[in-house]
Formats: structure tokens, sequence, C-alpha cells
């Protein structure tokens, strides 16, 4: 027996997270994510659009489950510039899709 649990090597903003115009390096933000999520701390990792464009990078400073979800405390780290993130984005697809981890499966 047991529960569902993603390990998360990126972060994707939801509906109720700052919108891409609200973020700025050093922002810290609380937030909630459903399900039992495993994400690393204090470590860089890429920070992403709700539509999967990759902005910048950022860590998740503070992660605590409550019921079967998770608050996380999110700092951003970097923003990247348009070119740079078209770049990073790119790259990143091509790399989930040959790992079948893209597009995603709803």
């Amino acid at each position: 027996m047991g529960w569902h649990t993603e390990i998360n090597t990126m972060f994707r903003l939801g509906k109720s997270d700052p919108t891409n115009d609200q973020l700025s390096v050093g922002k810290i933000f609380s937030t909630t994510k459903s399900n039992i999520r495993i994400y690393p701390v204090d470590i860089a990792i890429f920070l992403l659009a709700e539509n999967w464009t990759v902005l910048g990078y950022c860590t998740i400073r503070r992660s605590e489950m409550k019921g079967s979800a998770m608050t996380l405390d999110v700092e951003v780290l970097s923003l990247f510039s348009k070119d740079e993130s078209k770049m990073f984005t790119t790259r990143m697809k091509e790399a989930l899709t040959i790992t079948k981890e893209f597009p995603p499966q709803i």
C-alpha cells in the first residue's frame, strides 16, 4: 500500500502563483501543489511558466507536506532574456520528448 508521489526537478508556475511579469530575482513566494511531490531543496532547478516555457532558475527553500498537498517556498534565482528562454525551452522540450515526458499526459 502507498500513495502517489512525484519527483520534480523543475518547478512549473500554477494559476495561483505570480505571473511572469510579477517575478523578480530574489523574490520568494509561497505556493501549494496538489499531490505529494519531492523537490530538491536549496539546489537550482528550472523555473517554468504554466505553458512549459523556461523562464530562469529557482530554488525550493522550504517544502512541507500538508495532507495530500505540498506547501513550498520558492526563490527566483535568475530570469532569462527572451532569446535565452527560447533556447532553453527548445532544448528542454527536445530532451523531454526523447524520454517521453513531453508533451505531458493529461
